[in-house]
């Protein structure tokens, strides 16, 4: 029977996509069976849970059901040091912040996922993506703004060293090579209402001696229930939104105003959402409470002569997407709010937790909604908290370039309207996220590449400019029938010898047990597809990867060795040496290392480029097994973000990961991936350099070759384009 593949779905757990077939009108789920393709209903349900909210103490995070406030260390008027009233950072003495994980509604989560995150797994029952993520370039401000000037309407770029530093700030913009216009701090909210609102001259350490005369613009977090030094609350929300603390606000713009810092971004009482601040609002009745406080201080803060404030308010990313939360009752009106500003830091509960998972499944749907959220109002975006973080309680991502590559590409998209970013350059006792600390190098690099400046960009090993090509947030929808096969030339069954010698290219084999003895050989220089062997589909023309469907028509082999041509989203090329794809005449191709007896395997190809030289569109060179996740699945190159990265899946139904990126000779030219796969471990290899640490993991059973070029919304595009491979060599 003649499978017609009409698309994806994603599995409602997030483990791995599944393939609709339609097969009596009735769409089926493929999924692989004891190495035969069988059939399964679909998978009903939608995970919904949450992990508690985690607190930070002062040696160690613990799980806390319920999280309560716990007061910030004080700012030190004496000296000038001490610390902030801020969810994630300490200057001497550690402070709290619980933070939260995965919550999507099941309302929602079907629609969601196919309309706002991309497929986690890409392959037909198979497979890790790199996904979900706007490849969108955008203008960078690099002006300076005068802390006394207006904010320009650009986005601009900040970040947070710690407590009046303009002095950080400037070594944060040598470290980054960037030029931050935006200084984020923090008023004291453990040193009662003088601390907070500057009476007899409390924030003279913070102004007038730390920000004042500094070409920055501030974004102040203002604490708007202080606390003493012990941590007991000097108020309550209802008490703020019955006006009783209208003075102490009047009395803060006056002595922001006398500092010169009347054109300010004032984060009122931010992380409203979370239980660890005294204005926690995370009941309806609360929320009620902070939405007319939040009135109440904006209304006095604007009688004050002088003031330009800008008012943002403030939740953290995930409260737009939490389950039992409606954050829009805390929404004091639009009246009222200049900015709506989102903290989102690399973390997560998801399973399993990979950094792929992490933006799939927690930041970047906790973005969009909030983004739609801020649509909705007709107010821009700010993210004055954000960053990578490695966390006591292993929650973090910790050195996660694609974090920062996903981030910085979702703020600059004009779509999003993002007015300002802060980066959160600061390391507490908990949780570290300074990415100048010497503890996130590819993070760092990541982030010099898309922020730095043209010279700052050269220094690192990736293109010198963003991406500029406008995508959408969701996988073309791609209703596909059975083209007709075209006809393709078989040519000899046998394979000719490596015409670069009887080695795998690997510049450097000392330490490994590298095969020298050819198992197999296409050069792709007979002038067709060798059809005993190659397949010019997968499961028969017209089979879709990526809501791409694939056509033998888009596949040939000339002057450049093998051409997969991608001509639009909806049609690409692909070939495949699987043994089990029913196909007539076609013997394929598979292979397993055994104890002593390694296997190489090595590609050579010119990928899909921009005109900057990232990679461009989703070309892959990998290698599966017949049952998928239990046999693995090798991703010797996989193209996605501009870059190209390996991967390897493996499990018994969870499709575990493991891999990361090979930021390396990356977009325009002719390189070789490769890997050396023994029973105990994969180490991979780019134009013969090892990327990347060994992974130790024992795959063992046979696996297939595959090569495709296919489309992705979520990475630079070029149509039509085209992937050419030299060669496939494998030795054993």
């Amino acid at each position: 029977m003649a499978e017609n593949f009409t698309g994806w779905q994603r599995d409602p757990l997030g483990v791995h996509e599944y393939r609709y077939i339609s097969l009596d009108g009735t769409p089926t789920r493929l999924v692989s069976d004891s190495g035969k393709r069988g059939y399964d209903p679909p998978a009903t349900g939608m995970r919904t849970e949450r992990p508690a909210s985690v607190e930070h103490s002062e040696e160690m995070l613990a799980l806390q059901p319920v999280p309560v406030p716990v007061p910030d260390p004080v700012h030190s008027a004496a000296t000038g040091t001490g610390s902030l009233g801020h969810g994630r950072v300490e200057v001497a003495h550690t402070r709290t912040r619980p933070v939260r994980g995965w919550r999507l509604s099941p309302a929602r989560a079907s629609s969601f996922v196919r309309g706002h995150v991309k497929e986690s797994w890409r392959k037909p029952v198979i497979g890790l993506v790199i996904c979900a993520l706007l490849a969108i370039g955008g203008e960078i401000a690099t002006a300076s703004t005068s802390g006394n000037g207006p904010p320009t309407p650009s986005l601009q770029e900040g970040v947070y060293v710690s407590a009046a530093d303009p002095g950080g700030v400037a070594s944060f913009a040598s470290a980054t090579q960037t030029d931050p216009t935006i200084a984020s701090d923090y008023l004291p909210s453990n040193s009662f209402w003088d601390g907070m609102d500057g009476s007899g001259g409390e924030l003279a350490w913070i102004l007038q001696n730390g920000w004042s005369g500094t070409p920055y613009t501030l974004s102040l977090g203002v604490p708007i229930i202080p606390t003493n030094p012990s941590g007991v609350p000097q108020g309550t929300l209802a008490n703020g939104a019955a006006g009783l603390y209208d003075n102490y606000f009047v009395a803060l713009g006056e002595n922001l105003v006398a500092a010169g810092e009347s054109h300010i971004y004032l984060r009122l009482g931010w992380e409203f959402d979370g239980g660890w601040y005294a204005w926690s609002a995370t009941t309806p009745e609360q929320e009620a409470n902070y939405a007319e406080y939040f009135r109440q201080i904006v209304e006095s803060m604007r009688t004050v002569p002088g003031e330009n404030f800008k008012f943002v308010w403030n939740p953290d990313a995930t409260a737009f997407n939490q389950l039992g939360y409606n954050v829009a009752l805390a929404y004091p009106g639009n009246a009222y709010v200049d900015y709506i500003g989102v903290d989102a830091y690399d973390q997560t509960w998801v399973t399993p937790q990979t950094p792929i998972n992490a933006w799939n499944e927690s930041t970047f749907p906790d973005l969009t909604l909030a983004d739609q959220f801020a649509q909705e109002q007709g107010k821009p975006l700010a993210v004055p908290e954000w960053g990578v973080a490695t966390r006591s309680d292993g929650h973090g991502l910790g050195d996660d370039p694609r974090y920062i590559t996903n981030m910085i590409n979702w703020m600059e998209d004009p779509a999003n309207d993002v007015a300002y970013e802060s980066y959160f350059d600061y390391d507490g006792s908990a949780q570290s996220d300074a990415i100048t600390d010497g503890n996130f190098p590819h993070s760092l690099a990541a982030f010099i590449y898309s922020f730095g400046t043209s010279n700052a960009a050269a220094a690192v090993t990736t293109p010198t400019s963003s991406p500029t090509t406008t995508t959408t947030t969701s996988p073309p929808t791609t209703t596909t029938t059975t083209p007709a096969q075209p006809a393709t030339t078989t040519a000899p069954t046998t394979t000719t010898a490596p015409s670069s010698g009887d080695s795998p290219r690997i510049n450097d084999p000392s330490g490994f047990d590298v095969p020298n003895n050819s198992v197999f050989d296409d050069e792709f220089n007979t002038g067709s597809l060798n059809t005993s062997v190659w397949s010019p589909d997968w499961f028969g023309s017209g089979s879709v990867s990526n809501g791409t469907v694939m056509l033998s028509s888009d596949v040939s082999v000339g002057a450049n060795g093998l051409a997969l041509q991608l001509n639009s989203p909806q049609s690409g090329g692909l070939v495949s040496t699987n043994p089990d794809d029913g196909q007539p005449g076609h013997t394929g191709f598979q292979i397993a290392p055994t104890p002593g007896a390694p296997v190489y395997v090595e590609f050579e190809a010119t990928l899909p480029a921009t005109a900057n030289g990232q990679v461009a569109n989703w070309p892959a060179l990998w290698l599966d097994g017949q049952t998928w996740p239990e046999d693995g699945e090798i991703d010797v190159m996989e193209g996605g973000y501009g870059y190209t990265a390996y991967h390897v899946h493996y499990g018994t139904g969870d499709g575990t990961a493991q891999g990361g990126t090979a930021d390396v000779n990356n977009g325009a030219g002719t390189h070789t991936y490769g890997v050396l796969w023994t029973t105990a471990g994969l180490t991979f290899f780019y134009d013969g350099a090892q990327v990347g640490p060994t992974i130790n993991l024992s795959l063992t059973s046979p696996m297939y070759l595959l090569m495709e070029n296919s489309y992705s919304s979520a990475d630079p595009t070029v149509l039509p384009a085209t992937m050419d491979v030299r060669y496939v060599r494998v030795w054993n």
